[in-house]
């Protein structure tokens, strides 16, 4: 385990490095005095193709499950437990190698065309890993899948940035992950009265996170359902009924003055 990690920081070192010296942003004068973007009046300059994006998107993740799922499939079909993480590498692997090909003739065909494509691979994927109990089967689903992803996450954030104005483009993406993933969440949630949710706010600007923590999830909670939420988002931890710690492999309550200090800052646990 502990080489796993070497490699897993060796990996998060370049990461960093490559942030500080390869990534080159163009520096612009701040003109105007920054305000909380979701605004009625820059919602309606998004425009009606914007939307219309928005609406594909979320009727995109409406269709799909949770990754998390693949997993359980493959522990279904007979996958060795210690193979089943190599479930999400095969299928993030199909999804790399596939985004740039697709990507380049997207720019040379229709996105509509493009975009119907990617639904099917989306349906025959699914109807592989429902009729499939073999490994075998649940892994040529498995790349289906990542298939489907390289076909459409690239083009649609494509479609976003073409049809949102240049000043709202920051505003146009979170507003096109917020409303994904409350159609992942509508989809996940059906009538199970348990809904787990791992690192779900993590890809939201700081203004759709706190809609995430401080309304959706009291909605979900007052809808009668049970929800798990895996986090580091140490800020909200006070909105949790409970807060659980993984640590060294151990889960244990964080309870009294733990619970204060982990709200207060979970990285000082951690030194």
């Amino acid at each position: 385990m502990q080489q796993f990690e070497w490699v897993h920081a060796a990996w998060l070192a370049l990461a960093i490095a490559l942030l500080f010296f390869g990534l080159k942003e163009p520096t612009a004068a701040i003109t105007h005095k920054r305000t909380n973007p979701i605004t009625r009046a820059n919602l309606r300059l998004l425009g009606r193709s914007y939307w219309w994006v928005v609406s594909i998107g979320a009727i995109f993740t409406l269709a799909r499950f949770s990754e998390a799922f693949l997993v359980l499939k493959a522990q279904q079909g007979g996958t060795p437990l210690a193979l089943i993480p190599l479930v999400m590498v095969a299928m993030n692997l199909v999804y790399a190698c596939s985004a740039y090909p697709f990507g380049k003739l997207s720019d040379r065909t229709s996105h509509e065309g493009l975009l119907k494509a990617g639904l099917l691979v989306l349906i025959a994927a699914d109807l592989v890993l429902a009729l499939s109990d073999h490994w075998g089967g649940v892994l040529f689903g498995v790349a289906l899948w990542g298939v489907h992803m390289g076909m459409t996450q690239g083009l649609l954030a494509a479609m976003v940035a073409h049809t949102a104005p240049a000043h709202l483009r920051g505003t146009a993406f979170g507003m096109f992950n917020l409303i994904s993933g409350v159609a992942l969440l509508l989809a996940l949630a059906e009538d199970r009265d348990i809904i787990m949710l791992d690192e779900w706010a993590a890809d939201q600007d700081p203004h759709f996170r706190r809609e995430f923590y401080q309304v959706l999830l009291p909605l979900m909670k007052e809808m009668g359902k049970t929800l798990f939420a895996i986090s580091h988002d140490d800020h909200y931890f006070q909105h949790a009924d409970r807060l659980l710690e993984m640590r060294g492999g151990q889960l244990s309550e964080l309870t009294g003055n733990e619970r204060e200090l982990a709200t207060r800052d979970a990285v000082a646990r951690t030194a």
